[in-house]
């Protein structure tokens, strides 16, 4: 699906929304509240790190952009003509942030891309997957926590659907 969008100038938008939402875990209020300088530095460089305001709590979450992350936003930036103080995702015909209806279409448009079944899928399953990656490679909930930017261990665990039978698992893995 990536190579897809990334081979196409009129997909270059959507790629960077994907990475940014993937990479990012951001919700959908957050990712089209982005304006360009939220990414960007005065030299043009995307940065490393960025720090976002979460519409839905009001706390800081920090962010880390992955290559792939960076060169998509550097392509749809350049190829965008936008300035910093441009909203970063924008709808297609006009200079306003990108609706909430519009990500959900495109949400919908990559499962088909990928092949997967986007019934059951949402913007916020593009916001769970890095989440879920690392929990479940690292089982360090804690981490987790903190890049999405949940209140509580608790909240977390239910949003990743951390069961029960996931914790006795574990504890039957290991043999002291």
């Amino acid at each position: 699906m990536e190579k897809e969008l990334s081979r196409r100038t009129d997909k270059l938008r959507d790629l960077a929304l994907f990475r940014m939402g993937v990479d990012t875990m951001l919700r959908t209020s957050d990712l089209r509240s982005l304006r360009v300088c939220d990414v960007q530095e005065a030299t043009g460089e995307i940065r490393e790190r960025i720090e976002v305001k979460m519409k839905k709590t009001g706390r800081m979450v920090s962010c880390v952009l992955d290559e792939k992350t960076k060169s998509a936003l550097t392509n749809w930036i350049e190829f965008s003509s936008k300035v910093n103080s441009d909203w970063l995702f924008t709808g297609r015909k006009g200079s306003e942030a990108i609706t909430d209806v519009q990500h959900r279409r495109l949400v919908k448009e990559w499962c088909v891309m990928a092949g997967i079944d986007g019934a059951r899928r949402s913007t916020h399953s593009v916001r769970k997957t890095k989440a879920s990656v690392i929990f479940k490679k690292t089982q360090n909930i804690e981490a987790v926590r903190r890049l999405l930017g949940h209140q509580s261990v608790a909240n977390t665990s239910r949003y990743l659907g951390v069961e029960n039978e996931d914790a006795l698992e574990l504890a039957q893995m290991i043999k002291l």
